[in-house]
């Protein structure tokens, strides 16, 4: 098994965005700006990581178009990995 996370570009045509007040009131203020991804090509990096070869044996790494990209320095904050982790447990009932 081989686990990595990704990020699929900001893809405001989906029922997250939408659904989410602040996000909608923002895009309809926005109109549309460059950069905003439709939900096909936001999956692509999502299927690219689940079916691709070049791939398959990868694991514990940070995607974006497709392309591994290093991760931000609150990612690798080990202090705030610890606490998602308890907040993450705590939210779903696992406690600590």
């Amino acid at each position: 098994m081989t686990v990595n996370s990704l990020h699929p570009g900001f893809v405001p045509n989906t029922n997250l965005v939408r659904k989410f007040p602040l996000g909608n009131f923002a895009l309809r203020m926005l109109g549309y700006v460059p950069g905003f991804t439709t939900p096909e090509e936001g999956a692509r990096t999502i299927v690219y990581l689940a079916a691709s070869p070049e791939v398959a044996t990868t694991t514990g790494k940070y995607f974006t178009e497709r392309r591994e990209r290093r991760v931000s320095r609150h990612a690798q904050d080990r202090e705030l990995q610890k606490r998602l982790w308890e907040v993450s447990a705590d939210l779903v009932g696992l406690g600590n």
